[in-house]
């Protein structure tokens, strides 16, 4: 007990190093070294709870305020089981701030040396799947092996979400100015790839705010420099261009048709804008309050089914949509509206606000656009249905808001 207590700082750190490294990789993996971090910084925070200096608990609001949300929807959802269940598994927005506070938080160094860790992590996740992708691709010899489901899903991750663990390593890459060119380049190179790889639209427009930020950010721009990020520029519009203008046009000529929904697998922008639409129809009825927290997994569907019998829809396409009607909103502002109403989505704008509000006043640009990236992402993906984009969301900006020193 008594070697735990002197080393409880090593333990405690090394304990947020190994979660930094692993939350953007295995959900299992996560889920470890998110007990880890827990158990010991709690213990650290125990053994010297005398001589830490802890600011108010309130300084978190922004994240542990999410939940409070959600509990207080929960009172009036349809089924309050189903409701403990997303509350129970969005506990982290209040643990791990309530670990910062009770460790008093952590200085500079650890600070820049947990993100680097989280920068190591990601990228090493890359490599991983790149790696299992081309094990694959010798025994199928189908490159769709190195494209999208296929190399997200050799890790047990969804693309998108992968795709933002990738912009948010590279954003952050801008803290640590005296790493090595050759890290850099390594991490910058295979996290473009794979963002090509995994095709995410959304990615893309994170990864144009990357690069306009390294360029305006940057104060000694050298030639190779430049022409890294200014190809990254190019190479992420000419993306965009017959991409977005194809999407662009799949939501102006949209129909509820079994091409549009699918039956097995996703299929483009079509199915998300048929949940939102469908989404909204019912909104109309509940528009403050919402239906309740959680109420979206049961709810929504019933009544999906129910405006399909009464719009006569095909046999084929009643089985699409009733597939498609179980899935979440894939809008995470869309949800919020739906099960806590436009008085809870006013509330959740208003912690992003003030988060925000606090990155900038202590001049914390490279996590604001981080926030920034997470904004944009939440319009397509409901980033908190899934454990690791909980897992994400509570640990970054808790890490973020819990130094106590500037970074600068």
């Amino acid at each position: 007990m008594q070697l735990l207590m002197k080393n409880s700082l090593k333990w405690a750190n090394l304990s947020l190093f190994l979660l930094g490294l692993s939350i953007g990789s295995f959900p299992f993996v996560a889920s470890a070294a998110m007990v880890s971090f827990c158990f010991f910084n709690v213990l650290y925070g125990y053994f010297n709870r005398k001589e830490i200096k802890r600011w108010k608990f309130t300084y978190f609001f922004p994240i542990w305020g999410i939940l409070v949300i959600y509990i207080a929807c929960l009172f009036y959802s349809p089924n309050i089981s189903y409701g403990l269940k997303y509350v129970s598994r969005s506990l982290i927005f209040v643990v791990v701030p309530f670990v910062f506070w009770y460790r008093g938080g952590i200085d500079r160094n650890t600070y820049l040396k947990t993100t680097k860790f989280f920068i190591i992590g990601v990228t090493l996740t890359c490599v991983i799947s790149l790696l299992i992708s081309s094990f694959n691709y010798l025994g199928s010899q189908n490159l769709e092996e190195f494209t999208y489901y296929q190399l997200a899903d050799t890790i047990h991750l969804h693309p998108t979400y992968l795709s933002l663990f990738i912009l948010a390593a590279l954003i952050l890459l801008h803290r640590h100015k005296k790493e090595r060119m050759l890290f850099k380049l390594f991490v910058v190179i295979v996290s473009i790839l794979m963002l090509l790889l995994l095709q995410s639209r959304v990615a893309f427009i994170g990864l144009a705010l990357v690069v306009v930020y390294s360029f305006i950010s940057s104060k000694s721009m050298n030639y190779k420099r430049g022409i890294l990020f200014f190809s990254v520029l190019i190479i992420s519009l000419g993306f965009l261009s017959n991409d977005l203008k194809n999407r662009f046009n799949e939501i102006i000529s949209y129909n509820p048709s079994i091409d549009a929904l699918g039956t097995f697998s996703e299929n483009g922008i079509n199915q998300r804008v048929w949940l939102w639409n469908s989404a909204f129809k019912q909104i109309k009825k509940e528009p403050i309050f919402g239906y309740g927290f959680g109420a979206q997994r049961n709810l929504f569907q019933w009544q999906v089914e129910k405006m399909m019998i009464e719009d006569e829809f095909d046999n084929e396409l009643y089985i699409a949509a009733k597939k498609l009607s179980d899935n979440n909103l894939h809008n995470q502002y869309l949800q919020i509206i739906y099960e806590c109403g436009y008085l809870g989505l006013f509330l959740f704008l208003g912690l992003l606000f003030f988060l925000g509000i606090i990155l900038l006043k202590r001049k914390k640009y490279p996590e604001l656009l981080v926030l920034v990236v997470v904004s944009i992402f939440l319009i397509t993906e409901n980033l908190f249905a899934r454990q690791m984009g909980i897992y994400f969301f509570g640990f970054m900006f808790a890490t973020f808001l819990s130094v106590s020193e500037e970074i600068e």
